[in-house]
């Protein structure tokens, strides 16, 4: 994302100048750290992620609180609130981000809302969709769950900043590169039904809130404490890789099957649930990372919020969101001890990447991802000796958000995943042969996101999602001229 940021600061304009296959808020949002952050540029840019998720948790206590009833103390208040900032913040690489961006700010729209601030609430959740295009697609049902969707006003009011962007396109000759590029991530409708990777967690939660519901009427107490142990539950993770409950889709099925039960009974509580859950599953649109965690704060405050109301008792209350509180911590602390950004668990991140990888002053990694990083420096410096201006391909976008040059190619992750639509694929393999002679290519030999754990080789003619033709028409064309253990150089 940052290396968009500094496309914008070059001038370039986006689409036109460089793919970019969503709408290129981020980019904007984030740029001041290039201005600023200096040799800890990816330090202050994971920390803004970290803050975002925060805010959108503790924003989502207060939707929750004027929408339906306050909590039973403060404390209760604070324990929703982290506990929703864990389920957020548990799993995904903390880093600038679209959904994140999106999920602040369709929720900063809703709680300003609910303050009675309709006509800026509208604005900024309009302005979700200069984050990901999924955002712009769910606009109307949120107007609609708002009680928005009958005045002419609001949908004017949502519908302006993305009409803005699309006559800063049109006004820029973008419009046209904007269209391919924003259109080629694959089937939409599969998208929109990704509660299919893991249809038995989302199920299991649909099934568990519905029963416990059930019980809202003759037994309160005992549905509380069903409702409870489903959330406590959420924390549970029996792999490493990120495949417990808490991956999203079990905390939105309990949610859904919540539901019905308020729609007669408190239609006020039905409709923030169900803004909750729209959100959630609005994060999940998506073919690389296809879960609602991003989205998941509101759900899991709403169901918080339930937990309180049916065990009646303050201080049981109170109790209950602590010990809820305590065991999503404690999975938070373990899971971003063992998985921390795709890396190593914690205890083997022993070294420092200041002087190995610009911008990444404080942060440290495994000594075989240093060994990487300081090949590609070395390489680096081979290419830039013998032509003066490089190719890095495919693996190192975060390179160009630092690099003293701009990048020759219109695209700074050229991976097939994100060059899927023949044309993009076409005019960046463009860009290869119009640099030939120009610069010099230095090639990864192994993929960088797997790179902590093995060395997993790219292979000449791979379709799939991480694999290259961008690198192998480089690799198939171009001359060898140096290489070391994980990189090449190429004429």
């Amino acid at each position: 994302m940052l290396s968009g940021s500094r496309r914008l600061l070059d001038g370039q304009i986006p689409h036109r100048d460089y793919v970019s296959l969503r709408p290129v808020g981020t980019h904007l949002l984030h740029a001041h750290f290039l201005l600023w952050a200096g040799d800890r540029l990816i330090w202050w840019s994971r920390s803004a992620a970290w803050i975002e998720w925060a805010a959108t948790a503790w924003l989502w206590v207060r939707i929750v609180e004027t929408r339906m009833a306050p909590f039973a103390s403060s404390s209760a208040r604070w324990a929703a609130a982290f506990t929703a900032f864990a389920a957020t913040a548990n799993q995904f690489p903390s880093m600038p981000w679209n959904t994140t961006d999106g999920v602040l700010f369709v929720t900063l729209g809703v709680y300003l809302h609910a303050l009675g601030r309709g006509p800026a609430g509208l604005l900024l959740l309009g302005c979700s969709s200069l984050f990901r295009q999924n955002f712009t697609v769910v606009l109307p049902a949120f107007l609609l769950l708002l009680g928005e969707g009958r005045k002419i006003r609001s949908w004017i009011l949502v519908a302006f900043p993305g009409a803005l962007y699309a006559a800063f396109l049109l006004a820029t000759g973008a419009w046209s590169d904007a269209w391919s590029q924003m259109s080629s991530r694959g089937s939409f409708l599969s998208a929109l039904l990704n509660f299919r990777v893991s249809p038995e967690r989302f199920a299991c939660g649909a099934v568990v809130a519905f029963l416990a519901t059930s019980l809202f009427g003759r037994y309160p107490r005992a549905a509380g404490l069903l409702l409870l142990a489903a959330l406590v539950a959420t924390t549970y993770r029996p792999e490493r890789s990120s495949a417990g409950t808490y991956y999203g889709w079990f905390p939105l099925g309990l949610a859904l099957g919540a539901i019905p039960y308020h729609v007669v009974r408190d239609p006020r509580a039905a409709w923030t649930g169900l803004l909750a859950a729209l959100l959630a599953w609005t994060a999940s649109i998506s073919e690389g990372a296809p879960i609602p965690d991003l989205g998941s704060a509101g759900t899991v405050v709403w169901l918080s919020m339930l937990v309180s109301r049916a065990v009646d008792l303050p201080r049981s209350a109170v109790s209950a969101l602590l010990l809820l509180a305590v065991f999503a911590g404690v999975d938070l602390h373990r899971f971003r001890t063992l998985s921390v950004y795709y890396d190593r668990p914690a205890s083997d991140l022993t070294v420092g990447l200041d002087g190995i990888f610009p911008g990444a002053k404080g942060i440290r990694t495994n000594e075989r991802t240093a060994r990487f990083l300081e090949e590609r420096r070395q390489a680096i410096e081979v290419a830039l000796a013998r032509k003066g201006r490089i190719l890095a391909v495919p693996d190192a976008p975060q390179y160009w958000a630092t690099s003293a040059q701009p990048n020759l190619l219109s695209c700074d992750w050229p991976i097939n995943g994100e060059l899927k639509h023949p044309p993009v694929r076409a005019r960046v393999l463009s860009d290869v042969d119009a640099a030939r002679g120009r610069a010099a290519a230095v090639v990864s030999k192994y993929k960088a996101w797997e790179i902590a754990y093995y060395d997993s080789p790219y292979v000449v003619g791979e379709e799939h999602f991480s694999g290259s033709e961008v690198r192998d028409r480089i690799v198939q064309g171009w001359t060898k001229v140096w290489e070391n253990h994980d990189y090449a150089v190429y004429e």
